[in-house]
């Protein structure tokens, strides 16, 4: 019999926040209590200068942010966060816990969250 992953798409609206001044990880800004109310919206897949913020040009950290949910009584055992790009690196975290990093422009590649869910 054959298997097949489900998979969840997190293509569209994500939460925008630019970090001029580094202080994001200090401020704990990958924390799901953080206020973001303020940060704007961009559409995944796209790069930030595509949008009218005043950012072509910018060279810097910003973060993107987005909730979802999973059901866990029919998630598969290991549960993957996949990418297929990005511009040019990733610090990344789920629920507030720091899963990993990755570097490298537009190649693709995964953290197994499985164990980060709530």
């Amino acid at each position: 019999m054959l298997m097949f992953r489900k998979q969840i798409s997190l293509d569209g609206e994500w939460q925008f926040q630019l970090d001029h001044k580094q202080i994001g990880e200090e401020q704990e800004w990958f924390s799901p209590k953080t206020d973001a109310s303020s940060w704007l919206y961009v559409c995944v897949p796209s790069v930030w200068d595509n949008y009218n913020y005043g950012l072509k040009g910018y060279e810097g950290t910003c973060w993107y942010r987005r909730e979802f949910e999973i059901d866990m009584e029919k998630a598969e055992k290991k549960v993957r966060l996949c990418f297929a790009g990005v511009n040019h690196a990733i610090k990344a975290w789920i629920n507030g816990e720091y899963i990993g990093n990755h570097e490298g422009p537009y190649t693709p590649f995964e953290f197994d969250i499985s164990d980060k869910l709530k």
